[in-house]
């Protein structure tokens, strides 16, 4: 089958789960793939405005005209980083959405995003993009989410079968022995959004002993200033990696002390099962995707740690996790291999594509 696979994305783990796929169907299908549209640097949000509103549909039209004169059977997409789900939707027959999530900004409580009045008058420009949103997943054939609680949600929102596309462990995430070095790990960019301003107070309440540095990868998020403010503030050690490569963050996960995560209602929740995978033991606050990949399973092997969501709770996951013994790991890490393996993946979607 001719098939084009198409996403415009920045880094992170639903970019690299989309590059695997299109590797993966190049196996059994003539595959075509569309370079993602150049990032663009804007001088100020008039002109952020201008383009998402007015420039962004043109260039999506382009590409869509790109599409079509491949004449593919079929369309693969994922997230647009501009729009969420991607414009060419609009323009295309025979697709398949991989949907991880909804523009969060527009659905979820507003206490998770930025109350600065900068950027409520943003978000208000930007309302429009919900509906953008909406009309773009309806055009779209099949969609596909990555756990239950997403599928429940995105059922939700946009009135819509949802079917599930298990998740797999990207290639480059591998267990090696190495030392344990004193700082935890989190994955996720500097916001409140992903929690990291609630992991600095749980880090804060913790015992000298046991107050370690907190790694955290990805990029600059809208409460960076905040962040770095408040871990200054409560003598948390902070260390933002922006731009490492695979092979810097696989040696995270397996050199880290503990992986926190404690994101807003995380659909899914990549980092966990990577950071099992390699043997590190994970303390997660009880929302979203986490309780699906933290399973009893991971839980009763001393690997898991699920909390609800106060400081006081979260840190006391933290030292029990530091001083519980972690023989079981490796059955963890193999359990975790054998259920988030892409043979699971790819028989799941090449089923949905033999059945179109």
């Amino acid at each position: 089958m001719k098939i084009v696979v198409y996403s415009n994305l920045t880094d992170g783990g639903a970019k690299q789960i989309m590059l695997r796929i299109a590797q993966e169907l190049k196996k059994n299908h003539e595959i075509h793939t569309i370079p993602p549209i150049k990032k663009i640097r804007f001088i100020n949000f008039i002109h952020y405005l201008y383009y998402i509103y007015f420039l962004y549909p043109k260039i999506n039209a382009r590409i869509a005209n790109n599409i079509k004169i491949i004449n593919p059977e079929l369309v693969l997409l994922s997230h647009d980083y501009l729009t969420k789900s991607p414009i060419v939707l609009q323009s295309l027959v025979n697709t398949i959405y991989i949907c991880h999530e909804e523009p969060r900004e527009f659905y979820d409580d507003s206490i998770y995003l930025n109350s600065k009045i900068k950027y409520k008058l943003v978000n208000l420009f930007r309302f429009p993009l919900k509906y953008i949103d909406y009309i773009n997943v309806k055009h779209a054939s099949i969609i596909l989410s990555n756990s239950q609680y997403s599928q429940d949600k995105l059922i939700n929102i946009y009135k819509r079968p949802i079917d599930i596309l298990p998740m797999a462990i990207p290639l480059h995430i591998k267990p090696y022995m190495t030392e344990r070095l004193n700082y935890y790990l989190t994955i996720g960019s500097t916001s409140k959004f992903k929690g990291v301003d609630f992991l600095i107070r749980s880090i804060s309440m913790l015992p000298t002993e046991y107050r370690h540095p907190l790694i955290v990868v990805g990029n600059v998020g809208r409460d960076h200033e905040h962040i770095i403010n408040l871990a200054f503030k409560l003598n948390v050690k902070l260390i933002h990696k922006n731009n490492i490569n695979n092979k810097q963050v696989n040696k995270l996960y397996n050199s880290s002390l503990l992986l926190l995560a404690a994101a807003h209602n995380e659909p899914f929740g990549l980092s966990i099962i990577e950071a099992l995978r390699c043997k590190l033991p994970v303390v997660a606050v009880n929302e979203g995707g986490y309780r699906e990949t933290i399973d009893n399973f991971v839980i009763k092997n001393y690997c898991g740690y699920i909390t609800n969501r106060s400081e006081v709770d979260f840190s006391n996951a933290i030292i029990k996790a530091l001083k519980t013994n972690h023989n079981n790991s490796d059955k963890v890490s193999e359990y975790i291999k054998n259920k988030y393996n892409w043979k699971n993946t790819m028989n799941k979607l090449n089923n949905i594509i033999n059945s179109l």
